[in-house]
């Protein structure tokens, strides 16, 4: 069996393909070898050929013709274009550079549950599905249901996909339904996640202007409340909270770098974001404070003090050592203001 690239080199594409069903026929591992190779070379065109040997009349080759529709049943077309799964606010799919619009993800939320699900475990056996999206429904509903919001899920991500062939991006392997791995589907949180180490780590090395631009790489994914499709399941809730109060830190310390920058606006805005999230954000309030002040907004921050010293009262907690600071400058000029 010759190794895949000399095998290639010495043959045409479509007695290539043809050679590697017939050795995949006779399950020879070299077959995969060479199917991945091909795929790798020039995956349309393979794919085009298996299809059209598929479509093929039967009397012309009946084995070939049946190898090629079990091929095409058991392993994925590749995808060729990077996904990207957004979690962090509404459930929503990029496919390169195109948003996926399609009325199979849009307008259906078990469809759309299914798919954050999937995002944020990977892995998922099926059992944990019926649990957790139709949990009142008896085993053969809620696998009915599954069947039925699969089909839908996949129209919307793969709608190039031929009746009968196996699935890229989400594979059905044994009890469980998998996401394709990250090099072919990557998620915002991971993204997110990701960029926060690094700015953590980036400002244990002194380079606070560098980590600020991850934070904010983190932030800027930030659309909503993350997992907002599963947030308001059980098992959930946790999650949703830990990603929000990592990518408030990360506002809150981009925030602290652009003000100490004197970049007022970007760390009003950063400070904004932060508060929109979560209101009990002592750090935020208090950059908003010092923001609006030194843009000379004094009006603002008189208010945003006033809503911070709400909050604090609210939680019947005493200032930290700064926002007492920030809280006195500006009550001290209110009173001065008075005179």
């Amino acid at each position: 069996w010759a190794e895949p690239t000399r095998l290639l080199s010495s043959l045409p594409l479509a007695l290539a393909t043809e050679v590697a069903l017939r050795r995949w026929a006779l399950d020879d591992p070299g077959a995969g070898l060479l199917v991945e190779h091909l795929a790798l070379v020039a995956p349309v065109a393979t794919w085009r050929l298996i299809r059209e040997l598929a479509d093929a009349d039967p009397e012309q080759d009946p084995e070939l013709k049946a190898t090629a529709e079990k091929f095409l049943g058991a392993v994925p077309a590749p995808f060729l274009e990077p996904v990207t799964l957004m979690l962090l606010g509404s459930t929503q799919l990029m496919v390169g550079d195109r948003l996926i619009d399609s009325p199979e993800l849009l307008k259906r939320k078990r469809v759309r549950q299914l798919l954050a699900l999937l995002g944020v475990e990977r892995s998922v056996d099926r059992s944990r599905i019926f649990g957790l999206l139709w949990p009142e429904s008896p085993e053969a509903g809620a696998a009915a249901n599954l069947r039925t919001n699969l089909k839908h899920l996949l129209a919307a991500i793969e709608p190039d996909r031929r009746s009968g062939e196996a699935a890229f991006l989400v594979r059905s392997v044994g009890p469980r339904l998998e996401l394709a791995g990250p090099a072919y589907v990557t998620t915002d949180i991971e993204l997110a996640e990701q960029a926060i180490d690094e700015a953590e780590s980036l400002l244990e090395a002194g380079a606070p202007t560098e980590a600020m631009h991850r934070f904010e790489t983190a932030v800027d994914l930030w659309r909503g409340r993350p997992l907002d499709e599963l947030a308001d399941l059980a098992d959930f809730a946790s999650v949703t909270e830990h990603l929000t109060a990592r990518l408030v830190g990360a506002a809150v310390r981009a925030a602290e770098i652009r003000l100490a920058r004197s970049e007022t606006e970007r760390a009003g805005e950063l400070a904004a974001k932060a508060l929109k999230a979560d209101p009990w954000a002592e750090g935020a309030h208090r950059i908003s404070i010092d923001a609006a002040w030194e843009r000379g907004d004094h009006s603002l921050a008189r208010h945003l003090a006033e809503d911070c010293s709400k909050m604090l009262a609210d939680l019947a907690v005493e200032p930290a050592p700064e926002t007492a600071m920030t809280l006195r400058r500006v009550s001290r000029s209110t009173s001065d203001s008075q005179f």
